[in-house]
């Protein structure tokens, strides 16, 4: 799925009323990390030696601008922030879309520490800041599922519990800081999904967030245009799986009786060439080959639409 956003700063302007709806809450919105990002994008757009440079050039066609290599490096490092900011808007935006009328003692719990930490991730982040960003997912997880008007239980055990239609999904989301923590993420969902007792039309699920093991390889190359965008990343999710295919089959096989299958998630907002940029979403499914033919049908069942569930959040 690749949304255009010709219109991000609508998305943008939209964080005033996140902050309030934090606000309400308790949370103090207003001096966390929700509140700086803004100025992060701004401060790519405000580059003044940048716009010297680029004055009377053809801003349209990125091809025929060479920057020295000090202007380069500087530059590219903000558009690395500005789109890591404007990653973690969407997700926060989505979130106060989907969840702003839910009122709920574990929900204001769970929104209290996604607001904590650090604004931008890196390779020493603290835990604080990378916890932040687990909750951060169990709540997009849910919003997913939300959106496809399936009942949210958050008084739960494991990290999403569902219902629709007589049918109850007990997920555990986990987010990758590397591609190195795989195998370790796998092996805690595991142990978490094995504590519940599942009975008839219940059912497991493991999502994975592999969007940090992807995000710099993929917003650093010039792309011409949306197709080449959406196409891209799916290369790199495949590639992804490709290169853990075996650790997935053995934790597919070991997960088989309280887990329909692992799901790869990767969301990274994407510049093209023109200058537009689309949240760009990857959704890969992989169920164990020995999978009955009725667990298959249940889990084609509760992901039918999952992939275009926040389509129309932002149309």
């Amino acid at each position: 799925m690749c949304i255009k956003f010709n219109g991000y700063n609508k998305t943008i302007s939209q964080m005033s009323s996140v902050l309030e709806w934090l606000s309400s809450y308790g949370i103090n919105a207003h001096n966390s990390r929700y509140a700086k990002y803004e100025k992060l994008i701004n401060d790519f757009f405000n580059n003044k030696d940048l716009e010297i440079f680029l004055k009377n050039k053809n801003i349209n066609d990125f091809s025929e601008i060479i920057l020295d290599k000090d202007l380069y490096d500087k530059t590219l490092n903000k558009f690395l922030i500005m789109t890591e900011s404007l990653k973690e808007i969407f997700e926060i935006v989505i979130i106060y879309k989907t969840l702003q009328q839910e009122e709920n003692t574990c929900l204001k719990d769970r929104l209290k520490k996604i607001i904590t930490g650090q604004e931008l991730l890196t390779e020493n982040t603290k835990n604080e800041s990378a916890h932040a960003r687990d909750i951060l997912f169990e709540l997009l997880i849910i919003s997913y599922f939300y959106n496809l008007n399936y009942k949210i239980h958050f008084e739960t055990l494991t990290d999403v519990v569902v219902e629709k239609n007589n049918i109850k999904v007990f997920g555990e989301c986990k987010r990758l800081s590397s591609e190195k923590n795989l195998q370790k993420q796998l092996s805690k969902a595991k142990k978490q999904l094995s504590r519940i007792n599942l009975r008839e039309e219940e059912y497991g699920l493991i999502f994975v967030d592999i969007s940090n093991c992807i995000f710099k390889d993929i917003i650093k190359k010039e792309l011409l245009n949306a197709q080449i965008a959406k196409e891209l990343l799916e290369f790199s999710v495949n590639n992804f799986i490709k290169r853990n295919e075996k650790l997935i089959e053995e934790y597919n096989n070991k997960c088989i009786d309280f887990s329909l299958a692992i799901c790869f998630v990767a969301n990274i907002p994407t510049w093209v060439q023109d200058g537009t940029l689309y949240r760009n979403v990857k959704i890969q499914v992989i169920a164990p080959e020995k999978l009955c033919d009725k667990k298959f049908q249940r889990l084609n069942k509760i992901l039918n639409g999952f992939d275009l569930a926040l389509e129309k959040l932002f149309i």
